[in-house]
């Protein structure tokens, strides 16, 4: 069972190389003992976080002469076992872009009785985003349940924002979902008195918000964060 698995997850070691100028974002970098023949090396992430694509990469040097093949697998917050990943091309290994809590490498060389190699895990760096004006809640103050918001078009994004006017302070957003293209309500986390984010983009044209605040009527523009490229 395990060589069918092994099987499924080993890349050929000249898929995994140095990098020269990869615009990705560095998790960490770290010395593993690469011994002879087949081995793992299990990875614990500080705390559980969405790291996806993951790619590894190793430096070539006298102590590590010949790159390890190299397979991973992951463990997502929450849930038992490992969960295999998908290559791509340039070193990238795809899953689900739930969040993990460990990586798995799988590695493997059969020309030395070990290697002392550095291991570097990196993943792609999120896109810079600007604010784009998305519609507005007529707000009219107190507690306001499942009120809907009709975008002026769909967007896809992870992030979103409320302006709320100066002297309409003191709104509490207690619940922010959004309306997908399933025609599914998704909820969005609260990151700031004024943000809620996604774990992954989606694309929506409509919120459904909770809220509560003082007796004041005002319309609260929302702004969609989306990628300025």
């Amino acid at each position: 069972m395990k060589l069918r698995i092994l099987a499924g997850l080993m890349l050929l070691a000249s898929q995994i190389c140095q990098a020269q100028a990869a615009p990705d974002q560095l998790h960490n970098k770290f010395i593993v003992q690469v011994p002879y023949g087949l081995s793992y090396l299990d990875y614990q992430l500080a705390q559980p976080t969405v790291l996806n694509p993951i790619r590894v990469l190793y430096t070539l040097r006298p102590s590590c002469p010949i790159i390890p093949s190299t397979g991973v697998s992951v463990k997502y917050a929450g849930l038992p076992g490992w969960q295999a990943t998908t290559y791509q091309n340039g070193g990238y290994f795809q899953h689900n872009n739930q969040k993990i809590t460990h990586i798995r490498f799988t590695l493997s060389q059969y020309s030395y009785q070990s290697e002392s190699c550095e291991l570097q895990i990196l993943t792609k760096a999120k896109a810079p985003q600007k604010e784009v004006y998305a519609g507005y809640l007529a707000y009219e103050g107190g507690f306001a349940k499942d009120q809907e918001i009709q975008l002026i078009h769909n967007f896809k994004s992870d992030k979103i924002r409320f302006d709320v006017p100066a002297f309409c302070r003191g709104i509490d957003f207690q619940n922010v979902r959004l309306k997908n293209n399933e025609e599914k309500f998704v909820s969005l986390k609260k990151t700031g008195a004024t943000t809620f984010e996604l774990g992954q983009a989606q694309e929506f044209g409509k919120l459904v918000l909770t809220l509560n605040g003082p007796k004041e009527s005002c319309d609260i523009p929302v702004y969609i964060f989306e990628d300025a490229n």
